[in-house]
């Protein structure tokens, strides 16, 4: 997680991602594999 968060070599998606951006996709996988 902290390369890909990395403000100077990360992903940039993965970057600029807070919880409030993030969450959706969180609850949408754990519908997933459930």
């Amino acid at each position: 997680m902290a390369k890909l968060r990395d403000p100077d070599g990360g992903c940039p998606w993965d970057v600029e991602q807070t919880f409030a951006t993030i969450a959706p996709y969180t609850i949408e996988e754990a519908y997933e594999v459930a």
